[in-house]
């Protein structure tokens, strides 16, 4: 057979090109094989309990297409949780938001009624401003955005700046663990929303610091230039945050562009 890389002329049964280094294509296949139901539980609860060791001993034994598969439907399925239960729990988070206030101020004079009343209007005002389509859609492409701007910039400085032994595959690995990670704590945090504001904004605070501390500690099992990930690692997130946060404000100031032109259209 011959090295799908340099196309070197390789014995058989080589594991790896002699010329390039390169892992076989066909070795590759055999290691990535279809696998059962039990072994993909046994992957995810050890992606779950050990990310690192996994990620370093390249035990993800799943073909490329199935790790995509599997990211772009936990994709595709978080910012649908984040709209079901926003909207399910919107009476226990819109009451949480006086009684908060209430309890800073010292003040006790809101009652169950104010509550209700208070809700009946921030409903409407969120069902006009952010109907389920437009919240779904903000959450996919902000999400999107964050994961392929922070792998890619780390990949393009590493591969092609720094010349580092940069594989896509370890890219395709990174997602495919952090998607687990994104899809349990999203789960968790929603559960969360319906205790109330302040133990879903701490569970949300920590989810972020942990995935931050996760990518990178991923990035650090291979990443070969380590003294420059500690420097381009921070870098990148302050860039990857300001754009994202961009691309929300510019978002909700065209929605909210639109529903005014609307009112005003309907108005005239």
């Amino acid at each position: 057979m011959y090295c799908s890389k340099c196309g070197k002329e390789i014995p058989e049964e080589s594991v790896f090109c002699p010329e390039c280094g390169s892992r076989c294509k066909l070795s590759a296949d055999k290691k990535n094989k279809e696998i059962d139901t039990k072994e993909i539980k046994e992957l995810i609860i050890n992606l779950i309990f050990s990310p690192i060791n996994t990620m370093k001993n390249g035990n993800i034994n799943l073909s490329s297409k199935n790790k995509i598969i599997y990211i772009l439907i936990t994709t595709l399925i978080m910012p649908l949780i984040t709209v079901l239960f926003l909207r399910s729990s919107s009476f226990n988070l819109i009451k949480s938001i006086p009684s908060t206030i209430a309890k800073f101020s010292g003040s006790s004079s809101w009652n169950i009624n104010d509550s209700i009343e208070f809700k009946n209007q921030f409903n409407m005002i969120m069902q006009n401003l952010f109907p389920t389509g437009k919240i779904y859609f903000l959450s996919l492409s902000s999400y999107i955005l964050n994961y392929a701007l922070l792998l890619g910039i780390i990949y393009i400085v590493f591969k092609f700046i720094i010349k580092d032994n940069f594989d896509k595959t370890n890219i395709l690995n990174i997602l495919f663990i952090i998607s687990t990670f994104n899809v349990l704590l999203k789960i968790i945090s929603s559960i969360a929303l319906i205790l109330g504001l302040l133990p879903w904004v701490a569970l949300k605070l920590f989810s972020v610091i942990l995935m931050i501390v996760l990518v990178y500690s991923l990035l650090n099992t291979f990443i070969e230039s380590r003294e420059k990930l500690i420097y381009v690692y921070p870098a990148t997130l302050v860039i990857v945050y300001l754009i994202n946060m961009k691309f929300i404000f510019s978002i909700v100031v065209f929605i909210m562009s639109d529903m005014f032109l609307n009112n005003f259209l309907n108005f005239m």
